[in-house]
């Protein structure tokens, strides 16, 4: 990402200037029990660490033992960490704040972004300068068509409470995730095993206006078995399908 070895940018490396201004031993001791305590008491899915690399950078192995001991609790943890080189993603899920790769990524990845502030502003409700339901999935879809993971932020009032705007723009989300959902959360980057099967392309969808006539597929000349269904189109052949032609 450009800017990480900028000077004076968001992204910069958090770096602990020199020894002296390092944490002491007791204070590392007592972050890894803290957060290993909170760990073992709620199990989390993922932990995000809002640091370089692991805390404390630079300081010591601690990082580490912590990483260790978070992966030890389940084989299907995750551990975040921003301002990742190429070696350490390959242990970390790479954590990108309010931005996004310019690459589909070989190893899966995150951005985290909010809707609005990181902390609720009631301004945002006033001036209705939250972003839309439109902008958060144009982003989604970018984001998962690189491989990554969004992370969206919803601040909440000091009650607990998400204010009106929030309420529709999730609202907003979830309509479009309910017709387009599956390219979301059903998709993968390698070839599938077995028949390719596009619900939103059956018949009884209506979503087409013409009959299907033919699938063909990208850089392979072999005929592409298919068959058109009321609940979906199926694609028997492995190849990677290029187009899908409609009767005129």
């Amino acid at each position: 990402m450009p800017g990480f070895d900028q000077p004076k940018t968001v992204h910069h490396h958090w770096d602990w200037p020199d020894p002296e201004h390092h944490p002491d031993t007791a204070y590392q001791a007592n972050f890894k029990a803290r957060t290993l305590q909170l760990a073992q008491a709620y199990r989390p899915d993922v932990v995000y660490f809002d640091d370089t690399v692991l805390p404390p950078h630079q300081c010591g192995p601690v990082g580490l033992e912590i990483a260790a001991e978070l992966y030890n609790l389940g084989e299907d943890m995750i551990v975040c960490g921003k301002i990742l080189d190429e070696r350490r993603r390959r242990a970390l899920t790479w954590d990108v704040e309010r931005g996004a790769s310019d690459r589909i990524e070989p190893h899966p990845w995150q951005t985290r972004t909010c809707l609005g502030s990181w902390h609720y502003d009631a301004r945002r409700l006033a001036e209705h300068t939250y972003k839309s339901a439109a902008q958060a999935v144009g982003m989604l879809a970018d984001v998962v068509n690189k491989n990554g993971n969004l992370l969206l932020s919803v601040p909440i009032t000091g009650d607990g409470e998400i204010d009106d705007d929030e309420c529709a723009i999730l609202a907003g989300i979830g309509d479009r995730l309910a017709v387009n959902g599956e390219a979301i959360f059903d998709t993968a980057l390698a070839r599938p095993d077995g028949p390719v099967v596009l619900r939103r392309l059956g018949r009884v969808a209506s979503l087409l206006d013409r009959e299907i006539t033919g699938v063909h597929a990208l850089g392979d000349d072999r005929p592409v078995r298919w068959r058109h269904e009321d609940q979906a189109l199926i694609i028997e052949s492995p190849a990677q399908v290029h187009r899908i032609d409609l009767t005129s």
